[in-house]
């Protein structure tokens, strides 16, 4: 089992469907990827994908 202390997951507008909450769509994208156990501390929106840097999990695997 792989526990993070802190893990960045960045989303599109486009996954976000319109009226769907930033969380929602973050805790969504968790479970699309494998994360089962996910708590948003902090959600923000606003930053285009200029800004978006890569995440890597412990293995090197891009998330």
């Amino acid at each position: 089992m792989t526990t993070w202390t802190q893990l960045s997951i960045y989303t599109s507008e486009a996954s976000r469907s319109g009226t769907r909450a930033l969380h929602t769509a973050i805790l969504a994208t968790a479970l699309e990827r494998g994360i089962y156990s996910t708590m948003v501390f902090h959600a923000i929106a606003g930053f285009g994908p200029q800004h978006a840097i890569p995440t890597a999990n412990q293995n090197g695997r891009r998330v």
